[in-house]
């Protein structure tokens, strides 16, 4: 008998709702500047009033604008939609320089509805370490709404206008399961946090997700009023290290190899008119901590020695620095990069600089639900896993701990 080809074919029939909702999701300004010991951001329905008031939120505490309109079918209005935040170390802003200094944070959503030119608010929700989950079902008269998303500082309520911000000693207060729990805080401009807004929806073609770096600071003050946004320009870095960043096997069998030690995420708010992009960015690394001072190449040093001690092979090695973006690209630093003040354009700065300009990194959302017709945001973003090589040498070096640093600079030209 001849042998035989057999195949098999398995019919699956998918059924598409002819009843599909759209949606637009994008950044707000809020994500940057945030300022970690105010007692004002405490969230509520948004409307302009900056931020001296509880419990209202302004331009500078929203962080996105989430939108769906088309949604004309009764079943889709009735079936829920399913937000959650995630962020790689819990939500808590932290100190890059002093990561144990970090407060908690929170995201609120207040959802609004507009038919035949009349707005109502509905009633928002908050998510947290403890509930980063949450099941909205809007309501069902209306066949568009958005989600206003503002950043929330919980700090505990002692009464009236009070709050347990003690500015004299540095120290907040939260109420977390029952309990006071104190952060202390430090001056430092470098408070981040990576966050993962994620809405899902049985009708939504795709799920709307932003990944949103946060910026914050603290400064001692002890003025509430004066802990405002700081930030001049929509900017935020964050910087997710890994275990071997702390770990690097320095033997001679590691070295040569790129070994990935942290995660870099950036994002750019530009103007919200007309056809304007987003403002032109670069990021580059070196081993000065100015951006115009030219620094050395990257060096691994004994963290022994001192300041009048000479680097042989044995007490130091180099080591080289590149970061593959998301999108493929690698961009590779020895550590004597720097901004020549000279060079007016992003175009013109060094080839290895990441540069987001032009369409690179550029994120156009154009809304159409019946409150924002046709308001487009733009912003650019940019991720990529950093990594680092040790230079290839058969030297053995000396028993015990090295350091060294890196140094991430972003320029914004305006």
């Amino acid at each position: 008998m001849k042998k035989a080809l057999i195949f098999s074919f398995i019919l699956i029939l998918s059924i598409v709702s002819l009843f599909a909702m759209t949606s637009a999701g994008s950044t707000f300004n809020g994500f940057s500047g945030i300022p970690i010991g105010s007692i004002y951001y405490q969230g509520g329905p948004w409307n302009k009033n900056g931020e001296e008031s509880v419990p209202n939120s302004s331009d500078n505490e929203m962080i996105a604008l989430i939108s769906f309109w088309g949604i004309t079918d009764t079943s889709s209005r009735e079936k829920p939609f399913t937000v959650s935040i995630s962020c790689p170390n819990g939500m808590y802003m932290t100190s890059i320089s002093n990561p144990t200094f970090k407060r908690p944070f929170e995201i609120e959503f207040n959802p609004s509805f507009k038919k035949d030119g009349t707005t109502k608010r509905g009633d928002g929700f908050k998510l947290s370490n403890d509930n980063p989950v949450y099941q909205y079902i809007m309501n069902k008269d209306y066949d568009n709404f958005w989600f206003d998303v503002v950043v929330c500082l919980p700090v505990k309520h002692l009464g009236g206008s009070s709050y347990a911000m003690d500015y004299e000693s540095d120290r907040l207060t939260v109420v977390e399961n029952g309990r006071d729990v104190i952060y202390p805080l430090i001056e430092a401009d470098d408070y981040t946090a990576l966050v993962t807004i994620k809405i899902e929806h049985d009708d939504l073609a795709t799920p709307i997700e932003l990944v949103i770096p946060f910026s914050g600071y603290y400064k001692h003050d002890t003025t509430a009023k004066n802990h405002k946004n700081s930030s001049t320009y929509k900017v935020a870095l964050d910087i997710q290290t890994y275990p071997e960043a702390k770990n690097l096997d320095l033997g001679v069998n590691n070295r040569g190899k790129w070994i990935s030690v942290g995660y870099i995420s950036f994002l750019i708010n530009g103007e919200n008119t007309g056809n304007q992009a987003a403002n032109n960015a670069a990021i580059f690394l070196s081993s000065s901590p100015v951006a115009t001072v030219k620094g050395d190449r990257f060096t691994l040093k004994k963290d022994d020695l001192t300041y009048s001690d000479t680097l042989t092979t044995t007490n130091s090695i180099k080591f080289d620095v590149q970061v593959v973006g998301d999108d493929g690209t690698i961009s590779a630093f020895d550590g004597t990069d720097y901004f020549d003040t000279s060079k007016l354009s992003v175009t013109s700065l060094p080839v290895n600089f990441i540069k987001l300009n032009g369409t690179v990194g550029q994120n156009k959302v154009t809304f159409n639900d019946e409150e924002h017709k046709n308001k487009t945001k733009y912003n650019r973003s940019y991720n990529g896993t950093m990594q680092v090589k040790i230079e290839q040498s058969d030297v053995t070096l000396a028993a015990g701990k090295y350091e060294g640093d890196i140094y991430i600079h972003v320029l914004v030209e305006k």
